[in-house]
Parts: C-alpha cells; structure tokens; sequence
C-alpha cells in the first residue's frame, strides 16, 4: 500500500486550515504567491522479490492555492520544478524534456532537450528561470572514452539551452568534455534575466562561468578550489553578485561582482546547508543573514 502525506493549505495570519487532503504526491513547488502547489508521484512497481523498484513514470498535478483544485496534470515525473519568472506558469525539466505549463495546469508548450543524466542536488539546479527566460544545464551525449578512465568515467558534452517565454530557443551551447573535466553542470539566473551563472567541476577544482543571459556572450571564468559542504550558486536578482556557498559547520563563501571582480573570499563562522544572494548585496542562509557589497 502506498502511503499517503496529509496537506493543509493556510492562508496568512489563519488558525484553521482553508483546505486539507491526503495525496500520494510529494509537494515539489509553492509559488511563492501561495497560488500554485505541484505535487509529484513516483510510478512504483514490486520485482519478483516483492522489492519496491521506481521506474520513470509518475504524475505531476498543478493545486490550486486557495481553493485546493487540481487545475491540471501530466503523467511524467519531473527531476526539478521552478515557477516561471514572469510569474505566469510553472517550469518542469527530466532527462531530455522541458515542460511549461500555465497556472491553469494547460501545457503551454513542451521542447525535446539533448540533456539527460539529470540529478537533484541541494543548492545546485539544471533549471533556472528569472525575467521571460528559462535556462536549463547539463550533460549530453558521451565523448568518444579515452583510455580505461573514459570508461569507467565517461566524459559527457555540456549543454546549454535558453528560452524565452513563448518557447522560442535564444541561444544555446554545447561545449566537449575535456580530459579532467567531471562534470556537475548546474545554473543560476538573476530575477531580471540580465546575468546566467553555471557551474561545472573538475577533479579539484569548481569552474564558475558568468554570461549575458540574453546573448550567451562570456563575461568572466571563474576557478575555486573545491571544497567539502553543500554547494549552493546563485546570484543577485539584479545580477550585481554572483555567490558560491559550501555550506557546513562554518560557510565558505566565494562572492564575485557583475565585471567578475572578488568581492567575497573566506569563511564565515556561521553553519548551514544553503546560503542564497538576495536584494541588497544581502547572504541569505537558514539562520543567519549577512551583507556583502558589490563595489568592493
């Protein structure tokens, strides 16, 4: 038997729930004007040992807020969910498909995405949406193996895709695996979609890459040291700072300006898991808030 969540829906300053309801779904998205709740299921099977096996079937339904009706569902199970930037729809990326979907739960348009292989990790994403654009990052089709290294680790072409609102394709990357290159490709997109941010790794070292996030153009490559914590990248609404966190016992911070200026580089004696930039030059963890100044 399938196990079931209850959830309850209160609007601000209530004492009793608007609505409540059980659900297999697993909440995977709040918008953050309380409109829209996405609930993903898993598709389940038993093996012949009567083992729980996931395969990659499921279902996605779009909530509504208020009222608790289920404005719309598609039967896919979604790696990551973001709420457009215009506020108008929801955003859902799995292996070598991006869906948006309006706030209606109608599919607004679907694109087939050569990006597979995709992985949820805490403070890292392959979906970035800010402004008209949605951005997704990750890895593609396998390089030609060199040697027993590339087959036992095969190295994966890194890929960039960029959409506006409509669906339309702006630009897009694709960029060969090096030879120390291992990738973790991942990205970040300022609220007024002015600058994209991704992140890709090598053996030591984390290689962080700053764009215009309308044209693609390059506007400074990045190397940091690796370091242990969970990773978290992201960047101003603005575009002014760009941060890397690896958060742990204490919070490394590694901060840069729009010209790709170090704003930031050391430990803060404050513990967390993420630590995301928000307006204001302002570092946001789960217990603690610091500013840091882009004229620096």
């Amino acid at each position: 038997e399938v196990s079931k969540r209850r959830l309850r829906y209160f609007s601000r300053d209530a004492t009793a729930p608007v609505w409540e309801a059980f659900t297999t779904g697993e909440p995977v998205l709040f918008t953050p004007d309380g409109d829209a709740l996405v609930l993903a299921t898993r598709t389940e099977h038993r093996d012949r040992f009567s083992r729980i096996v996931d395969d990659e079937g499921g279902n996605v339904q779009i909530v509504g807020g208020e009222a608790g009706d289920v404005r719309g569902e598609l039967p896919i199970f979604p790696t990551v969910a973001r709420a457009t930037g215009d506020g108008a729809g929801v955003a859902i990326l799995r292996d070598r498909e991006l869906f948006v979907l309006g706030r209606d739960g109608r599919l607004l348009w679907k694109a087939d995405v050569p990006i597979d292989n995709l992985m949820t990790r805490t403070g890292l994403s392959h979906l970035a949406t800010g402004s008209d654009l949605i951005v997704i990052c990750g890895t593609g089709d396998e390089v030609a193996p060199r040697g027993l290294s590339g087959t036992l680790h095969p190295h994966r072409e890194e890929r960039i895709r960029t959409y506006d609102a409509k669906g339309k394709l702006l630009w897009g990357v694709e960029v060969p695996s090096s030879e120390d290159i291992r990738f973790y490709a991942a990205c970040a997109l300022a609220a007024d979609g002015s600058v994209l941010v991704t992140l890709r790794d090598s053996e030591r070292e984390t290689h962080v890459t700053l764009s215009d996030a309308r044209s693609g153009r390059t506007i400074v490559e990045q190397t940091v040291r690796r370091r242990t914590g969970v990773r978290t990248l992201s960047v101003a609404p603005d575009g002014s700072l760009t941060s890397l966190v690896f958060g742990d016992l204490h919070s490394w911070v590694v901060a840069w300006n729009r010209q790709g200026q170090l704003v930031w580089d050391g430990a803060l004696p404050l513990r967390c898991q993420t630590a995301k930039l928000a307006a204001g030059g302002l570092l946001v963890g789960e217990q603690w808030v610091v500013r840091l100044s882009a004229g620096n």
